[in-house]
């Protein structure tokens, strides 16, 4: 029979033979999500002083819950033999998402709100990475690795064609449009600021050749990064590592 601290222990933690999320673990996790989402909008002075009485009450309502689950989790880990003992839970609370945690309530155990405790916060947003150990996630990152294995040398050309076509071109319009446009493309990093925009489609609009002949370079850009951008390759690996049956643990 399973003692008590092995009960909480399991109720506490996401399983690491099956990545099952139990169900506390997901209400932590949405707990977690909302909490960063009120730091956010808490950063908008006007809300702030509106609402700050319901934000400060917000904020010690979810560090006192993630206090309590904190310690559950400290005194529970017995339950589990790697972190029985003194030694163990020592090296429990040397795991990454428990020093977020710690870092976290710190400030609000000893009344020391710090300037950056906004950055802090925004670090509970880690914790959120362990369901990535649950089976269905484990298993696309696992193929997504194996698929951009396979067309390694292919990326690499791709890539490696990216940033030659990138510099070649700035450089180009930095020679045409520095005399028109000084503030956009007086120099060469500046023109790879346009080209790296342009090439990832973010296109803020507010940068753009003016010349003729930087306009046509600029559509010439525009056609090579299509072909650059290993898009195609990275699907038609996936999409074949994907067809494949996935490995069964015996």
């Amino acid at each position: 029979m399973n003692s008590w601290k092995e009960v909480l222990y399991k109720s506490l933690h996401v399983d690491e033979e099956t990545g099952c999320a139990p169900l506390i673990v997901k209400i932590i996790s949405a707990v977690i999500i909302v909490s960063v989402c009120f730091s956010i909008i808490g950063t908008d002075q006007q809300l702030a002083k509106e609402y700050n009485s319901l934000f400060h009450a917000f904020d010690l309502v979810v560090l006192s819950l993630l206090l309590i689950e904190m310690c559950a989790r400290l005194i529970s880990c017995g339950g589990n033999v790697k972190y029985k003992g003194f030694k163990g839970r020592i090296r429990y609370l040397l795991i990454l998402p428990n020093l977020i945690d710690v870092i976290v309530i710190l400030p609000f155990l000893t009344g020391f709100f710090i300037e950056g405790l906004f950055l802090l916060r925004m670090t509970r947003l880690l914790r959120i990475l362990a369901i990535a150990k649950l089976p269905t996630v484990k298993r696309g990152i696992a193929r997504l690795v194996k698929a951009s294995y396979h067309i390694k040398d292919e990326l690499f050309v791709s890539f490696a064609g990216m940033v030659l076509i990138t510099l070649f071109v700035s450089t180009v319009l930095y020679f045409l449009e520095k005399e028109i446009q000084p503030d956009a493309f007086g120099s060469i990093p500046k023109a790879l600021w346009w080209a790296v925009i342009s090439l990832t489609t973010v296109g803020y609009g507010d940068v753009y050749p003016v010349t003729s002949m930087g306009e046509n370079i600029a559509a010439i850009f525009s056609l090579l990064a299509v072909v650059a951008i290993p898009t195609g390759f990275l699907a038609a690996a996936f999409s074949k590592e994907g067809s494949k049956p996935a490995f069964v643990n015996g």
